[in-house]
């Protein structure tokens, strides 16, 4: 399968990437009065949402859920919900139509448990999101599904354990990941070039693999550092 790979300079990633999305989900809202978006953690991420804040997108139809979480409270530094909330939700003009934020809690097992009946209750009959916009980590973990971990895949979130502090976690499953109509993963830093290579080639079975293998309609958007061991066409 060929990738649908969007790579840019380093300099212009957060820029490009935003444009992407925005334009993405300036499309969906022609044809929809609302739509649903899961959000992502992670640096990346928080680059990517103080450029898609400079968009004219109409956020009082946007449905806002979260890839993953940190069970450390929202105020927390290592929070998810914070990030976003500081990059993208606090610096828009329009109160978003709902905000459905992973609960904290010090068991991540009944969070996981708590947000599984929010996503049921909220998203209407298909159950799906409209658009999942995710990072991947060095290891080729996304959200918070790591290697080498066991889920439950008749869930939608489910409790994770990090290799890094804080180590609790919520994730959307995979299963639930692959449901969703668009998926954008942002990669830059070439750090992670050698793992999106691997991905890309079928020669890796770390989560962003998996994801891959189940939707190989996968929308990539790459900086010019994370893109450097992969092998172009033309």
């Amino acid at each position: 399968m060929t990738p649908n790979l969007i790579v840019s300079p380093a300099i212009k990633f957060p820029v490009e990437a935003a444009t992407r999305i925005a334009d993405e989900i300036n499309d969906i809202l022609k044809n929809k009065s609302s739509i649903r978006i899961a959000l992502s953690g992670g640096n990346t991420p928080r680059a990517v949402n103080k450029e898609l804040v400079k968009h004219d997108i109409d956020w009082s139809k946007v449905n806002l859920y979260w890839g993953d979480e940190r069970m450390v409270p929202h105020t927390n530094i290592d929070s998810n919900y914070r990030m976003n909330h500081d990059s993208l939700i606090n610096c828009i003009k329009q109160q978003p139509m709902g905000i459905y934020a992973i609960p904290y809690n010090k068991s991540s097992e009944m969070a996981a448990e708590l947000y599984d009946n929010i996503l049921h209750e909220s998203l209407g009959d298909d159950l799906k999101i409209d658009i999942i916009l995710l990072g991947m980590g060095d290891d080729g973990h996304i959200a918070s599904l790591f290697p080498g971990q066991k889920y439950d895949d008749s869930r939608f979130a489910v409790a994770s354990i990090s290799p890094k502090i804080p180590a609790n976690r919520v994730s959307l499953s995979l299963p639930f990941i692959a449901k969703a109509a668009k998926i954008f993963v942002m990669i830059n830093g070439n750090t992670k070039a050698e793992r999106i290579a691997d991905v890309l080639n079928g020669k890796s079975d770390v989560p962003a693999a998996k994801l891959y293998r189940l939707r190989p309609d996968i929308i990539w958007l790459l900086d010019s550092a994370a893109a450097h061991c992969l092998t172009m066409p033309g």
